[in-house]
């Protein structure tokens, strides 16, 4: 991440996001997604959102020393979520019941298990090992895999997007969201991405790199003017940069949106710890919301 304006202090865990304490595969790459073991899918997804949400009230309870003479205290009114892959999927279904996290940075979600399965091609293809399975060529409607997607429906990222964005519980207002989106993701299916911004009504940063009706948003009005070069830019979705506020929710309003970019180093999974925009684009989202109580998404 990009230096900040305002320090902020990082509290992170290690978190079960691969099934490390479940001991059953030696690969811990493959073991979130391990077929012979689903169970461990969403026993690992739930344990990690009582995780983050253990931490969370461990930090709204700490005051200690810490050896530096003074009381040591996290500011509550400023908690932050920052949440990259797996860390996205648990960020939204533990966020979406803690009102203390106020703002969230995301990216490289992977909502839509089964479309997940289908589309990922790193660190490895999971299609040949359907095709032995099923005994013949794996699709979204084949009757074995929905079963499996109802199954881990419980966990699935999606479902959780709109408690952020749509209809919190009560209580909780409107709170910020930024999505960092990596259009050249190999690891989480752009497709499942994309099925997320739907979801939860995200605008979309200018520049928008993607068709915004048909393809990449399905299913949102998106205006369309008489020269039918089905520009992007002519999407209400896309907003020009700098946007904060935009979001309003009930009597309360928030900056929320995805913005999306092309990754430098090959896979757009990577692209909020390696894209030097959606590095100071996170920076200056938390500076400003640490400074001003308003988040703002900019161009550097």
């Amino acid at each position: 991440m990009a230096e900040m304006s305002t320090p902020a202090a990082v509290l992170g865990i290690d978190a079960p996001l691969h099934g490390a304490r479940r001991k059953s595969s030696v690969d811990s790459h493959a073991l979130y997604q391990n077929l012979a073991n689903i169970a461990a899918i969403k026993g690992a997804a739930w344990q990690s959102a009582i995780d983050y949400l253990s931490v969370t009230f461990f930090a709204e309870s700490l005051d200690a020393n810490l050896g530096l003479g003074i009381p040591t205290r996290f500011d509550q009114s400023h908690f932050a979520y920052v949440g990259q892959g797996r860390g996205a999927d648990v960020g939204l279904i533990f966020a979406a019941h803690e009102a203390q996290i106020g703002s969230l940075v995301l990216s490289g979600a992977g909502p839509l298990q089964v479309t997940q399965w289908l589309h990922r091609s790193t660190p490895l293809s999971l299609v040949p090992g359907f095709e032995r399975i099923l005994r013949e060529t794996p699709s979204a409607g084949d009757s074995t895999l929905n079963l499996i997607q109802h199954y881990l429906n419980p966990v699935d990222s999606i479902n959780y997007g709109p408690l952020i964005t749509k209809r919190p519980p009560e209580g909780i207002g409107a709170r910020n969201l930024l999505y960092i989106y990596g259009s050249d993701d190999t690891h989480a299916s752009p497709a499942g991405t994309r099925a997320l911004a739907d979801a939860m009504g995200l605008n979309i940063a200018a520049p928008a790199l993607e068709t915004a009706k048909g393809e990449t948003f399905a299913g949102y009005e998106s205006f369309e003017p008489p020269d039918g070069d089905n520009n992007p830019a002519d999407s209400d979705r896309v907003l020009d940069l700098p946007i904060s506020n935009n979001h309003v929710l009930g009597a309360s309003s928030a900056t929320v949106a995805m913005s999306q970019f092309v990754s430098t180093d090959g896979d757009g999974h990577t692209v909020l710890h390696q894209h030097p925009v959606a590095r100071f684009q996170v920076s200056h989202f938390l500076s400003t919301w640490f400074e001003t109580g308003v988040a703002e998404i900019a161009a550097p």
